[in-house]
């Protein structure tokens, strides 16, 4: 239990002596309230009831409270007084049903029951009137003003082409940014989207398709030829796919400022569909035959090529690979020992530094032949694979 306050009832001096002496004091009766309604009567000296004097009700403080019970009775007469004339005034001025309705027909109402319609939004001057009534209140000061909220529908123009789309928004009072998005699946100039910011501004945002030709399944070059005629640069990435069809077109991206990303699908390996093997025309190498396979691993980038060869009428005590590169690119070396045998099977790979790098046409191998003096031929292995 807790004390709420404390107020002083009684005081009076008092004597009391011992051993002959006398002592004046004062003597205290405090009436004590709770906080929970009690009240009890404390009686004693100053030392006795000290720890009572923190709760003692000054008339100060009984001034303030009584000031606050007038300022309570105060607010309370308005408010009743308050309620009693918007009653009155609700039924002398009373404000017609027109939320909702058209902005031309509320005013029209509103003039007709006596009242000056005050707007709270404003719109330019030339705005059509065609908004609709979304809150209204009296004005506290003057009960003959009505505050209205009118906010203009936005007319429904999605799906619809940007020319129509735009004439509409104009005749209402519209104005818009507009903004391109790159679709393939959607008639080029027709509004995917319309947005408001604000309900109070007469400005809207427009997402407008810009047709792309899908090119989806097509061959590159078929799908390349179809972009740039339609304005858009292009350019290429690869993937490497196990179903889709070489050369052919998996996805395509937008990049912005009319440029088209293609993903062109490509297999893991590519065979190579020719490999034509030229020796140089010497004396040497009269009836010597050569063929050759070759294919590059698109998740590895190297290049394996299978060289067989068959020897002719003269013998031939071996050929070693001096020179083979194709840029800074080298052939792995290990296997480019001709033994005696007049045939034989000669295997290397050469590795690719970027992925997905298109292929040399041609690559060329100087070779040295030992056979009595020392001689040197070339050898050009031309490729021709499914781009």
């Amino acid at each position: 239990m807790a004390i709420k306050y404390v107020n002083v009832i009684n005081s009076f001096v008092s004597t009391e002596g011992s051993n002959g002496y006398m002592t004046n004091y004062v003597y205290y009766t405090l009436l004590v309230v709770n906080t929970d309604g009690t009240t009890q009567i404390v009686e004693g000296k100053l030392n006795q009831v000290s720890f009572l004097l923190p709760f003692v009700r000054t008339p100060v403080d009984e001034i303030r409270e009584l000031k606050d019970t007038v300022r309570g009775l105060r607010k309370d007469i308005n408010d009743i007084v308050d309620q009693k004339m918007t009653c009155v005034v609700d039924s002398l001025f009373p404000i017609p049903p027109i939320q909702e309705l058209n902005e031309v027909e509320a005013l029209q109402q509103l003039e007709q029951a006596g009242l000056k319609p005050l707007l709270v939004n404003t719109y330019p001057e030339g705005t059509p009137k065609n908004g609709v009534v979304h809150a209204l209140k009296r004005n506290p000061d003057n009960f003959k003003e009505v505050f209205l909220l009118i906010i203009h529908p936005v007319p429904e123009v999605k799906e619809l082409q940007i020319e129509e789309a735009m004439a509409k928004l104009q005749a209402a009072g519209f104005t818009a940014d507009v903004r391109h998005v790159v679709l393939s699946n959607i008639p080029n100039g027709q509004v995917l989207s319309c947005t408001r910011p604000d309900d109070n501004k007469l400005h809207v945002a427009l997402e407008v398709c810009e047709a792309v030709p899908e090119t989806t399944g097509m061959p590159i070059r078929q799908a390349r030829k179809a972009l740039q005629e339609a304005g858009y640069a292009v350019t290429t990435v690869k993937q490497v796919s196990t179903t889709a069809v070489p050369d052919t077109v998996v996805g395509w991206s937008d990049s912005g400022d009319k440029k088209i990303q293609l993903v062109i699908g490509i297999p893991p390996v590519y065979k190579a569909e020719y490999v034509g093997v030229k020796w140089n025309e010497t004396k040497d190498f009269v009836g010597d035959d050569y063929a050759a396979l070759a294919e590059f691993d698109n998740n590895t980038q190297i290049l394996s090529i299978k060289l067989s060869y068959s020897l002719g009428g003269k013998s031939k005590r071996q050929i070693t690979a001096i020179d083979c590169k194709v840029g800074d690119q080298a052939p792995n070396l290990d296997s480019w020992v001709m033994d005696p045998k007049e045939k034989g099977t000669l295997n290397f790979t050469l590795p690719f530094g970027k992925p997905f790098e298109e292929l040399p046409e041609t690559i060329t191998f100087d070779l040295d032949t030992q056979y009595g003096l020392m001689k040197k031929a070339t050898m050009s292995l031309q490729f021709t694979f499914e781009w």
